[in-house]
Parts: C-alpha cells; sequence; structure tokens
C-alpha cells in the first residue's frame, strides 16, 4: 500500500483553490473522515486550546456519530490552527469545511474537488481517504504509539 508524500500533500494544497485548502488539511494533518469533515462546526474547534473534537459526521445529507461510535479530540498542529483562524466566522454553529460557493459540502462535490486538485498537482490515482492514510502513516513514521494512532484516527481496532 503507498501513500501520500509530504510533497504531494503539499502540492495538492498548493493548487487547491483556497476555499478547499481547510477542508484538505483537515483529512490530511487531523486525520478526518470526509463525513466528519461534512459534520463538523465551530462549536467543535477550539483553538484557544489547540483541538478539536469530532462529534458527527454528515453522509448523505444523513447526520450520525463518527463511525468510531465516539467523539474524539484531535490536537491542531500550526499550520491547520492559523488557517482555521483565517476563516473563522463569528456564528457557532456554521460548519467549518465549506465550499467554493461558501456552502456546506455535498459527498460527490468534496470527492470531485480533491480529484480536480491532485489532477492540478500532476497526481494520479488517488482518492480523498487516501488523506486519511497519510495522517496515520505520519504519525507512525514520528514514532507515536500505535494505542495513540488509533484514537486519533478514531479506529476501533
Amino acid at each position: 500500500m503507498s501513500t501520500f508524500t509530504e510533497e504531494d500533500v503539499r502540492s495538492v494544497l498548493r493548487v487547491a483553490h483556497p476555499r478547499h485548502r481547510v477542508t484538505f488539511l483537515l483529512a490530511a494533518y487531523a486525520g478526518l473522515r470526509a463525513g466528519e469533515i461534512r459534520g463538523l462546526r465551530w462549536r467543535d474547534v477550539d483553538l484557544a486550546a489547540g483541538h478539536l473534537v469530532v462529534r458527527e459526521s454528515i453522509c448523505h445529507g444523513e447526520v450520525a456519530t463518527p463511525k468510531s461510535g465516539h467523539e474524539r479530540v484531535v490536537p491542531l498542529i500550526p499550520e491547520l490552527r492559523t488557517a482555521l483562524q483565517k476563516v473563522r466566522p463569528r456564528e457557532r454553529d456554521k460548519f467549518v469545511a465549506l465550499n467554493a460557493y461558501g456552502r456546506k459540502w455535498t459527498d460527490w462535490g468534496l470527492l470531485q474537488a480533491f480529484k480536480r486538485a491532485y489532477e492540478r498537482a500532476g497526481l494520479k490515482g488517488w482518492r480523498f481517504h487516501d488523506l486519511r492514510h497519510f495522517f496515520v502513516t505520519a504519525l507512525f513514521r514520528k514514532g507515536v504509539a500505535a494505542p495513540t494512532v488509533q484514537a486519533l484516527a478514531g479506529h476501533a481496532h
């Protein structure tokens, strides 16, 4: 199995629509699933404490708990924290990740935006979920213990 390299992720971020960068950063540097990104609201983000709480997921328009069945806290790396500070609205119930039109993502729209970005970056054959694989792999490469990676990724096993 292969995964994105740091340079691959940087290439995608460089060519991504400015409004899409936060979405891609949440997948690559916080390990959120697409549905978790669609469900993330500003009330779930604590910029002062430097973390976010994954509370819900939105798939096919349906709101549910995350795939793991429970909430999890994920620390924010400085780059993600800075990106979130730049786009933070005043309303806490607003969605964090928005499409280019300032609306919440649809399942298909998110995947297509990512496809366009990675193709502009000269990459082929990747899926949005591969950004999450990058997150998990990067943690292991940094020597993070398996139980911690499991908790941060929201994996049951």
